[in-house]
Order: structure tokens, then sequence, then C-alpha cells
């Protein structure tokens, strides 16, 4: 590939792998096909934070940021820079790439907290295309920021089971109602602050912190445990005491206890104050049920269903299941069960057949007839 010269720049893009990634061949890759046509690249290398990304878009005057990752957990660093950039109310168009990620989560999760484009790239050259788009003029930018900034919708995967096909959302006949569901000590939500930092500090995992956070590589162990003891332990004792001197800390924990209910694959959460009111669920249409599956026992299912009146859900305070509704324990269907077919072997050398044990490809032609063949109570 050939470099494209010339006095003046196409457009300026950052590219950056995000915070706790060290992965940058595929950011390397744009980098050399968008500088090789006439863009200014400005690579920050590796485990950059949200907030150095977003200084340096600015400094730079970009008219894209780059967002690059390899790890599950770099698609969530760049989820927190695109909501750190719409915090600030600031305009720069977002390309997001890397193996972890897919066109759903970028297209659909991440637009929903932009109000700016996002961009889904799904390889070295999508990039190089979305900025041609960035740095033309007139409807073909506009046009291009307009898809960026549309939230797709994509159809949710059905949950399949490897031996009985999909999921279903019907409570197993084989579960019961609680006997004795336990009392909360409260109702609604409580706030924790006054927690003793120093108990706080026996729960941070210093082996994590010397060597992942501090970058303590010692060959012997010996060197390392002197190390710890001599240098690291005591930084980290000192950091604690001037953490609670000048009050750089102030831990929240937020919980609480609510009513529910099973709704089908939807938990609907109550109000303490409002039994009345549910709180919004999300509204899946459930598959028609099987002719024939295996009880399922999945949590969501062990809740007791919601009772209905006039098409809404009854409050859990009312609720009395009638006699009427009660669901009779069913017997577990049975499968038949077929005789292991055996494929035939060469008897010994002294003409006796020696014992067959059955094969992997025989418990698979096994399981194949099972399948074909119908179920009986």
């Amino acid at each position: 590939m050939e470099k494209k010269t010339g006095s003046q720049q196409k457009g300026t893009i950052i590219l950056a792998t995000v915070k706790g990634d060290v992965h940058d061949i595929g950011k390397n890759l744009v980098d050399i096909i968008l500088s090789n046509n006439g863009y200014k690249v400005v690579n920050l290398g590796i485990k950059q934070s949200g907030d150095v990304i977003i200084r340096s878009a600015e400094e730079h005057h970009a008219d894209a940021i780059g967002l690059s990752g390899l790890l599950v957990k770099s698609t969530l660093e760049m989820k927190y820079v695109i909501q750190e950039l719409e915090r600030q109310k600031l305009a720069y168009p977002v390309i997001c790439g890397g193996a972890a990620l897919t066109r759903k989560y970028v297209e659909d999760d991440l637009r929903r907290e932009y109000s700016n484009a996002v961009f889904y790239g799904e390889d070295a050259f999508a990039g190089l295309h979305v900025m041609e788009d960035l740095a033309s003029d007139g409807s073909k930018k506009e046009s291009r920021l307009q898809d960026g900034r549309t939230v797709k919708e994509y159809a949710k995967a059905t949950a399949v089971d490897e031996e009985e096909g999909p999921v279903f959302s019907e409570r197993s006949p084989v579960v019961t109602d609680a006997p004795n569901i336990p009392t909360p000590p409260f109702w609604g939500v409580r706030v924790i602050k006054d927690y003793d930092l120093r108990e706080l500090f026996q729960y941070i995992n210093d082996t994590a912190l010397f060597k992942n956070q501090w970058q303590l590589k010692t060959a012997l162990q010996e060197d390392y445990a002197r190390l710890v003891e001599e240098k690291y332990r005591p930084i980290k004792k000192k950091l604690e005491e001037d953490i609670i001197a000048a009050g750089w800390f102030e831990p929240k924990v937020v919980y609480g206890y609510f009513p529910a209910q099973g709704d089908g694959n939807d938990i609907v959460v109550y109000d303490p104050k409002e039994p009345g009111e549910q709180s919004p669920k999300s509204s899946s249409a459930s598959p028609s049920p099987p002719k024939r599956r295996t009880p399922s026992l999945h949590l969501r299912l062990l809740r007791r269903p919601v009772l209905r009146q006039n098409g809404c859900p009854r409050p859990l305070s009312s609720y009395h299941r009638p006699q009427s509704l009660r669901r009779n324990p069913a017997p577990l269907r049975v499968r038949r069960i077929h005789p292991l077919p055996l494929s035939p072997r060469p008897k010994r050398r002294d003409g006796r057949s020696p014992r067959r044990v059955p094969s992997q490809k025989d418990a698979r032609r096994a399981r194949n007839l099972r399948r074909r063949l119908p179920a009986y109570p």
C-alpha cells in the first residue's frame, strides 16, 4: 500500500486501546491504513483511560475517536468512555473495534448511551470507510452520522437446551409453593455510609495489588516476600492512613428488599409502599409449550406465578391462589429405554467372541434413535 502524500490531511482520529487491555495489533494495523490514506492518526497506545482519550481528542481537535480492545471487559471500558463523552456533552463520533465486540452490542447497547454517532469497526478497512464519510462534506457526512445515531433493534436469542430444545417459561409441575417464605428485616431501600475504612482495607487483595497494579515482578519467591515486607506493604499502610486522614474515600452501599413474583420469563417487582404498582419489566412473547419435555428447575420458575385481574397482575399482598387454580403434581414423563445397538466385532484367535463394550459411536446411534421415537407416560 503506497502512502498518499499531500499538503493537507483529510482528518484527525485518536486511536487507543482502552484501560486494562494490552492488545494493539489490530489498532496498529488501523493506524497504518489510515495514515497511508492521508489521515492524521494520534496513537495513544495501550491501557488508556477515558480521561486521557477525551483530553487528547480535545487537544488535537479530533474528527473521531477510535477505541480498541480484545478482552471481554474492554467492551465495558468502551461503554464507560462513551458515557463520559455523553456526560460532558461532547460530540465526537466513536469507532469501536475488537474481537470481543459484536455489531448488536455496538449498534444497540452502546448507541443507547450516546447522543452522537457510534460505529462498529468489524475490520481495519471498516474504520477507513467511516473516516472517508466523516471527512467528506455535504449529505454523505450527515447520512453517516445519522446512521451512527440510529439504535438498531436486534431479535433476542431464544435459550436452547442441547438435549431438549428451546427453554420455555411454564412453571415446573414438580415445584410447589414454599411453605415458609422468610420475612425481610425491612421493605424498600437503605443506604449504609458509616464504614470503618481500616476494616475495609483488610479485604484488599495484596497479591493482585502488588503484582498486577504496582507491577512487582521478581523471579524468586524469597525476593518477592522480602520486597513486600520491606517496601510495598509499608507504602500501602501509609496510603491507607493518608486516605483516612484526608477523607478521600467515602464508601456507600445501597441495598433493599422488594416483593416479587414470576410472570413467565419475567420477574414482576412491586413497590413496597404501593403493592398494586409494579416496576417496569421487559415483556417478551413466550413460545408455545412443547408436547414433551423434562420439568424445568430454573430460578425464575421457582417463584409463585402472577394471577391476573382484568389483564393486570394482582399485587403480592392480596395473593391467594384459588383451589381451582392449584396445579396437581403430574407424574414425570418416562422415556422409553431402548436396547443399545452394538456393531459386530471380529472374533478372537481362540474362536470366542470378546465381551462387547459400547463405543461412542454406539451411544450416538442409540441417542439419535431415542430422539426419533415418542415417549409414553
